[in-house]
């Protein structure tokens, strides 16, 4: 794992959730209420951010299963930090307020984004390394 490339590889991450949180606003609240439009606004930043990461998958040259497990770690790690200073410097929240969002049993969601960034570069990785070998197995079968 490249320490710089995941970090830079992140970096677009925090736009697309503020991206998507616009749409949120300005179109999911027109049809469902707060507590809706959070739930449906997570389960479409997922995958957005999980589009955006097939996009530059293959530029982070992930070597191995390790690696991808590393580069999810760092990830998820990051957003949660990046959440836990924009809610506690921007929006003032205490941590418990913002611990609240993290609260699967509530019906909150937030909790499956970090989950979702530990994972998919690891569903990726695996993706990716079936594909390979069906691809050269479909080569030798032809020859």
């Amino acid at each position: 794992m490249n320490l710089s490339r995941t970090v830079i590889a992140w970096l677009p991450m925090p736009f697309i959730g503020i991206a998507n949180g616009a749409l949120r606003q300005f179109f999911l609240l027109d049809y469902f209420n707060n507590f809706r439009a959070h739930q449906l606004s997570t389960l479409s930043l997922i995958v957005f951010l999980s589009v955006y990461i097939a996009i530059v998958f293959k530029k982070l040259s992930i070597t191995s299963s390790q690696g991808a497990w590393l580069t999810g770690l760092c990830w998820a790690m990051l957003t949660v930090l990046f959440e836990l200073a924009m809610g506690r410097f921007f929006s003032h929240l205490t941590f418990t307020e913002m611990l609240a969002a993290y609260d699967l049993m509530s019906g909150n969601l937030w909790a499956l984004v970090p989950l979702a960034l530990f994972g998919i570069p690891v569903a990726f990785y695996r993706l990716l390394q079936r594909w390979s070998s069906q691809v050269i197995n479909l080569r030798q079968y032809r020859h």
